[in-house]
C-alpha cells in the first residue's frame, strides 16, 4: 500500500478546476524533460548520468528506463532487466491517462531491443502531437569505434523513422557514418554528413566526436542548425570512460532548454565534459584506480563544473 500523498501548499497553487500547479512555472520559462534511456544501480551511464546535470541546470526530469542493470556492461557480470515495448507502452499509457504526459523536451538514449525502439517511435509521435512545441533530442546509441552493440535493425529505424522526428540528433562518428552511409576521414566528409542528416529531418545535428586523418590524440566535433556549421577541436583526455555521450547530450539539452544558442550550448557542453573527464582522472588516480578499464564520470564531484563551466573550448565557424 502506498503512503498517503501530502501536498505542501507553500509550493503549489490551486487552479479554478481544483488541480494543483507548481508556482515556479509561473515565474519563468518552464523546462520539463522526459528522459528515456538506460539505468544502472552502481555507476554513471544513461539516466543515472543524465538526471543530475539536468536538475543542476534547472530542468525538471522524469525518467523511463529502457534497461536497468546492476552496473555497466564493462563488468564481467551485469544482471538486470531489458524492458520491452509493452513495458514502455504501459508506462506511457499511465502518464497519458492521468493527464501528466506533458513535457517541453524528450531525450532518448540507449535502447535494449527492437520492440522497445519501435514503441519509442510511437511515443515520440504522441508526445509531439500532445505538445507541438516539444523539442526531441535523439542520441542514437548504436555503437562506437567501428563496433555495433545493438541489433542492425536499429540503423533503419533511427534513419527512417527517428531522424524525421528529431529536433536535435547527437551521434558519435561511428553512428553518424551508419546513419548517413558516409565514412568520415576528413573535415569535408563530416560536413557532408551534417548536410545528409539535416536533410533527413533533424533541425540540429551535433557529431559529438571524430578522429580525423587517423589522429587519435585529438577529438573533433561538428554542429549545424541548417544555417551555419561549426567545429570544435580538443585534446583527448587519456583514459576509458563510461557515460561521456550521455553526459554531453544531457548538458547540451539543458543549455538549449535554457534558451542558449547552439554555439553557446555546444561550448558549454564540451567544456563541461573536458572538466569532468580531467577531474575523473584525478579522482580515480587518488583512489589508486587510474588503470581501471572503464572509469565512471565523476558528476557529483564536478557539480560546479556542470553548473557554471569555465569555457575552454570555442567553436569555429566552417566557411
Amino acid at each position: 500500500m502506498s503512503p498517503p500523498i501530502r501536498t505542501d501548499d507553500r509550493h503549489a497553487v490551486a487552479t479554478t478546476n481544483g488541480t494543483k500547479e507548481n508556482s515556479d512555472d509561473d515565474r519563468g520559462h518552464r523546462r520539463h524533460v522526459l528522459s528515456i534511456q538506460s539505468h544502472v544501480v552502481s555507476g554513471y551511464v544513461g539516466n543515472k548520468c543524465a538526471t543530475f546535470p539536468l536538475q543542476l541546470l534547472g530542468v525538471e526530469v522524469d525518467t523511463i528506463n529502457s534497461v536497468q542493470l546492476s552496473n555497466h556492461t564493462g563488468f564481467p557480470l551485469h544482471p538486470g532487466q531489458i524492458l520491452t515495448g509493452s513495458h514502455l507502452r504501459e508506462l506511457v499509457d499511465g502518464l497519458q491517462s492521468n493527464g501528466i504526459f506533458q513535457y517541453t523536451h524528450l531525450l532518448t538514449g540507449y535502447v535494449g531491443n527492437v520492440g522497445f525502439l519501435e514503441e519509442l517511435v510511437k511515443t515520440v509521435r504522441e508526445a509531439k502531437q500532445r505538445s507541438p512545441s516539444l523539442k526531441y533530442v535523439c542520441d542514437p546509441v548504436m555503437g562506437d569505434n567501428g563496433q555495433m552493440y545493438v541489433p542492425k535493425e536499429f540503423v533503419r529505424i533511427y534513419r527512417d523513422q527517428m531522424l524525421p522526428l528529431a529536433d536535435v540528433v547527437t551521434p558519435n562518428q561511428f553512428e553518424a557514418e551508419l546513419l548517413s552511409g558516409i565514412s568520415i576521414h576528413e573535415e569535408k566528409d563530416a560536413v557532408r554528413v551534417l548536410d545528409v542528416l539535416h536533410k533527413k529531418g533533424a533541425s540540429v545535428v551535433v557529431i559529438t566526436g571524430s578522429h580525423l586523418d587517423g589522429n587519435q590524440d585529438r577529438i573533433v566535433g561538428f554542429a549545424t542548425d541548417g544555417a551555419d556549421k561549426w567545429k570544435f577541436d580538443v585534446e583527448k583526455v587519456c583514459g576509458s570512460f563510461t557515460g561521456t555521450g550521455d553526459l554531453f547530450t544531457s548538458v547540451l539539452t539543458a543549455w538549449m532548454a535554457n534558451q542558449c544558442s547552439l554555439k553557446e550550448s555546444c561550448e558549454k557542453a564540451v567544456s563541461t565534459l573536458q572538466h569532468v573527464l580531467k577531474c575523473t582522472v584525478q579522482v580515480m588516480g587518488a583512489m589508486g584506480d587510474r588503470n581501471t578499464e572503464l572509469m565512471d564520470v565523476q558528476v557529483v564531484k564536478c557539480k560546479r563544473d556542470i553548473e557554471d563551466p569555465e569555457i575552454i573550448v570555442q567553436l569555429q565557424k566552417i566557411i
